[in-house]
């Protein structure tokens, strides 16, 4: 997210344009999802072991994500395994370049955009209430997740955040599986970095970490009811 967005979630990948014009966001999207499942190996392992964990991950990840595009994968990987990276900030750089350039080279940002989403659905049980904005349902809690997207600009991305908001205000009032819900819930980037843009939506802030830079917001039911139901 360059500084022209920052009040707005990701920038607009071309459609149609060389992988440089579109590789921004998805690197950036790339790179976060790898300090993440780096952040969960232990830093007790030697770098050798930790280089091989995580790009196993990221190859089994990958693969079900683009099955037809098992064997280009793991040529990938391959090529990554066998080169020469000093820490945990080259291995991050060249994941997120190597993976990033072949997506946008193999995929439209609208098919990318379709994959993720379908690939999160899958692993994680989340559900769609649309193409922006996903939910996954813990006790209480309805916690929001937002879905890569690689196509819209910035505004059409905030226009789908609320959109989705309304569709789940409404599955909070009509759907019975959803009646024990108190609180809805969100924890990301996205919060730390736009909190006064979700403040400004009825959302209370409830933690910032600066070393993380991870944020935690929420809002009761009836609030979010009244404000997008």
């Amino acid at each position: 997210m360059n500084d022209n967005s920052r009040e707005g979630f990701p920038q607009k990948i071309p459609e149609n344009g060389d992988s440089s014009d579109r590789f921004g966001p998805l690197r950036r999207i790339l790179y976060g999802a790898i300090s993440r499942q780096l952040s969960s190996i232990s830093e007790d392992i030697e770098f050798s072991e930790k280089k091989r964990i995580l790009l196993d991950m990221i190859q089994q990840n990958a693969t079900e994500t683009l099955p037809e595009k098992a064997e280009e994968i793991e040529q990938l990987i391959h090529n990554l395994e066998n080169s020469n990276f000093q820490n945990d900030f080259e291995l991050r750089e060249a994941l997120s370049i190597s993976l990033g350039d072949f997506l946008s080279k193999n995929f439209s940002p609208t098919e990318l955009g379709e994959r993720f989403r379908e690939n999160l659905a899958k692993q994680s049980g989340w559900e769609t209430a649309n193409r922006i904005l996903m939910f996954g349902v813990y006790n209480d809690e309805a916690h929001l997740h937002i879905a890569p997207v690689f196509s819209e600009s910035a505004a059409e991305v905030k226009r789908l955040f609320l959109e989705g908001l309304r569709v789940l205000a409404n599955l909070l009032k009509s759907d019975s599986r959803l009646q024990n819900i108190r609180v809805i819930t969100g924890q990301s980037w996205i919060v730390y970095e736009h909190h006064k843009l979700l403040e400004r939506m009825g959302f209370n802030i409830t933690k910032l970490d600066e070393a993380e830079k991870v944020g935690w917001a929420e809002i009761t039911k009836e609030k979010f009811i009244e404000l997008y139901g």
